[in-house]
């Protein structure tokens, strides 16, 4: 029977959660820094206005700030979902070489 960490598979896993821990400590961050940037375009597109329409137009709703959360969002679920499919993959494998070998 090999070793564990002959394979390749298991450093893929590590690598992976190491993403997902990565993403999870990172993605607040970045989820304020993209609203930062998004009411600073705004304020930007305001300033452009004429000076008649400053005062009466509303401030929008930004959407560009939720789209980043949720790619972030999305990129961990990918990134859990590989993770869970190449776990239970090894897993299967490592028990038919089990009963093959017994």
């Amino acid at each position: 029977m090999s070793s564990l960490t002959e394979s390749p598979w298991p450093w893929f896993l590590m690598f992976v959660a190491a993403a997902l821990v990565a993403l999870a400590v990172i993605g607040p961050k970045h989820q304020r820094r993209q609203e930062r940037l998004v009411r600073m375009a705004d304020q930007r597109a305001r300033q452009q206005l004429p000076d008649d329409q400053r005062t009466t137009a509303a401030p929008q709703p930004a959407d560009d700030a939720t789209d980043s959360r949720t790619s972030v969002r999305g990129l961990y679920f990918t990134l859990a979902g590989i993770l869970t499919i190449v776990a239970t993959i090894m897993l299967v494998r490592r028990r038919a070489d089990r009963a093959q070998h017994a």
